[in-house]
């Protein structure tokens, strides 16, 4: 509950209406504990819904809140977020082998993942389209990302925490249940919903270097799922091969 209320009066409603409800036992613990070893292979699916080929990758990265995690999302978005984004520009504008690029992070207790999914032209080779992503990232991991593109990413990041609006209002804190959803998530997943106010704090202390680390560290060929789906001449296969989580 969040906004403009009377917070005694709202407790007084809440003991009322549910406090006769019997308490239970809390389920146990779930271990999500696991070596950081990764399904490391490439895989091909035929796909006969596809009208284009695209091309997954994934890499497996730590847990939501453990320190590297702040770099890699920084990370992940100056590569993947957005026009802007260093593959747009290198896969779509640049080499014109791709329509479009799209990244993905996965924040848990547990181990999750970082993801890029491309698609690509039907004369472009995914093996092409997959050098042109590594080259990138060997760029970063040699010469680290610029001042400007970070300080980019954390404005954009700020921005997306207090927006309001239409594709805000789920995470903004300027709405009462971006609020409310923003500290449910913290006291269930973290056991502290205070870190509301302290979170995006640990995003806008990442700097350049430890940007440059988190891509030494973890975007090795070691901790690469790659997948190559081509366009149409067969049934679709399982799911996309990606960095081993429970």
């Amino acid at each position: 509950i969040a906004g403009d209320i009377d917070s005694r009066e709202a407790e007084a409603l809440v003991r009322k209406y549910f406090s006769t409800i019997p308490r239970h036992n809390p389920p146990p613990e779930v271990n999500v504990s696991e070596t950081f070893e990764v399904v490391s292979r490439t895989a091909v699916i035929d796909d006969k819904h596809a009208q284009m080929p695209a091309l997954s990758m994934a890499w497996k990265i730590p847990a939501r809140r453990s320190p590297d995690f702040y770099a890699i999302s920084m990370l992940k978005s100056i590569l993947f977020d957005g026009q802007s984004g260093r593959l747009y520009q290198k896969l779509v504008k640049e080499r014109a082998v791709s329509l479009d690029v799209e990244g993905t992070l996965e924040a848990r207790r547990g181990p999750g993942q970082v993801s890029v999914f491309t698609i690509h032209k039907p004369e472009i080779q995914a093996d092409a389209v997959r050098a042109i992503i590594e080259t990138e990232i060997e760029r970063i991991k040699a010469d680290g990302v610029t001042g400007d593109e970070l300080t980019k990413v954390k404005n954009q990041y700020r921005l997306d925490r207090f927006l309001s609006g239409s594709e805000g209002d789920y995470s903004s804190l300027q709405t009462a249940l971006g609020r409310a959803l923003g500290l449910g998530e913290f006291a269930l997943f973290d056991g502290d919903p205070s870190l509301i106010n302290s979170e995006l704090n640990r995003y806008l202390a990442v700097t350049t270097d430890n940007v440059r680390e988190v891509a030494r560290r973890y975007f090795v060929p070691a901790n690469t799922a790659v997948l190559n789906i081509r366009a149409g001449g067969g049934s679709a296969q399982p799911a996309l091969p990606r960095a081993k989580t429970r």
